[in-house]
């Protein structure tokens, strides 16, 4: 099967998606697909445990506001094939990944596939087991292994406590590369308005009163793409996978109005609970890559 990927492109200047004219839709009847259907990823791999399979990411044509993504495998070689729909919202084919890995070591390809980004990535881990795709995570309705599952705390002394999961760490904000004149109060109307003003919560060391026990004031924000160029969204945590560390989704550590750091979370696959769980947690400074020492 030849494949020609769907993927739209910003106009020049523009905020708005336009894609290609006359780009080939697929008829896809024998997936239970009854109208023609764009295909926006594929990748090949073992993921049945018997051969090499061929998986794709489809896309229906007709927009609706409940237009999921669909995933689907080929196995050419038993002439069987399977599909599932996602609950991740059918991308252009612009940023959006499908990878392939084994997560769980029992020999077959899982499928990763994760959202074209805008202020988060969701994403969705799948097995093939007992002759059907079977979803194994997904970060969309729960994300009590990311962002949900931890707090902050500012405490004297210019820190921050980070908690959850059964993790704990006190990291000092001067270490994460904060300037202490920049933490300290200052009257609104002796700085300009450039200035992160949200993050003057001290006042010689010490946590103003309105701030304690506040833990929005330093906000752990969801997964995101690391950079952006002229509309493109590049991001690579689903992308070789160090199966030792496991996947690390680094959250950015937000204090006022500037990122501050990253919590890297390092989840693992955990056969009693046929889920993922959280095997390491850090808080590193923002510049850090993954797996780092400060």
């Amino acid at each position: 099967m030849n494949v020609i990927i769907h993927k739209c492109k910003y106009k020049e200047g523009q905020k708005t998606l336009y894609c290609t004219e006359n780009e080939p839709t697929y008829d896809l009847k024998f997936l239970g697909f009854k109208n023609k259907v764009y295909i926006t990823n594929f990748a090949l791999g073992n993921i049945t445990g018997e051969n090499e399979s061929l998986a794709l990411v489809i896309k229906e044509k007709d927009e609706e506001s409940d237009n999921y993504a669909y995933l689907a495998v080929l196995d050419y070689h038993n002439k069987k094939n399977y599909v599932t729909k996602t609950d991740i919202l059918a991308g252009q084919g612009r940023d959006e990944q499908l990878n392939l890995c084994d997560v769980t070591g029992d020999g077959k390809d899982e499928l990763i596939l994760s959202s074209e980004p805008n202020t988060t990535i969701d994403w969705n881990l799948y097995g093939f087991e007992d002759g059907a795709l079977k979803q194994i995570y997904s970060n969309v309705e729960k994300q009590d292994l990311e962002s949900e599952g931890f707090k902050t705390e500012l405490l004297d002394d210019y820190k921050v406590k980070v908690t959850g999961n059964n993790f704990s760490q006190t990291i000092s904000l001067l270490d994460l590369g904060v300037k202490k004149d920049d933490l300290e109060y200052k009257k609104p109307k002796d700085l300009d308005k450039s200035d992160n003003q949200n993050a003057r919560v001290y006042k010689n060391g010490k946590l103003l009163k309105k701030y304690k026990n506040q833990s929005n004031v330093v906000e752990i924000k969801a997964l995101m793409a690391k950079d952006w160029d002229k509309g493109f969204a590049d991001y690579d945590y689903f992308k070789n996978i160090d199966m030792d560390e496991g996947i690390c989704t680094p959250l950015r550590i937000a204090l006022g109005d500037v990122e501050i750091g990253t919590l890297n979370i390092y989840l693992k696959y955990d056969k009693a609970d046929d889920g993922l769980m959280i095997s390491k947690v850090e808080v590193v400074d923002s510049k850090s890559e993954p797996g780092e020492e400060d």
